[in-house]
């Protein structure tokens, strides 16, 4: 188990997936609406910045239903990112490394911007 915690909730990286539904339910709800939302955008292509991404739990779902789409993530946490990146890379998604990056894209336009603060 990872001890480390350096992101603002009370629960570690590794256990924020376990805990964050029975924290906040209907947690998962959020990130269909927001997939909801922009497939109804219909866009042709999905350049994705996610600035806060915690754990990936949104890139994976948006992987699936965008699957030509391109991820950018951030988060201040550096144990958030190593769990997302671990998630996209295990399979959990049809997600490959190419199209997950982190850190700063200044010349990067993309379609969605998402900020989901819980």
């Amino acid at each position: 188990m990872d001890t480390q915690n350096d992101n603002t909730t009370p629960m570690t990286a590794a256990e924020y997936d376990q805990k964050i539904n029975r924290t906040i339910p209907y947690y998962s709800e959020f990130y269909k609406q927001v997939t909801s939302v922009v497939r109804q955008c219909g866009f042709k292509q999905y350049d994705w910045l996610d600035l806060g991404c915690g754990t990936g739990t949104m890139e994976v779902l948006a992987a699936k239903t965008f699957p030509q789409a391109r991820f950018v993530l951030a988060d201040p946490s550096e144990e958030m990112l190593k769990q997302a990146k671990m998630k996209l890379k295990n399979g959990e998604s049809e997600s490959d490394s190419k199209r997950i990056e982190s850190g700063s894209e200044s010349d990067s336009r993309f379609e969605f911007i998402l900020l989901l603060r819980t």
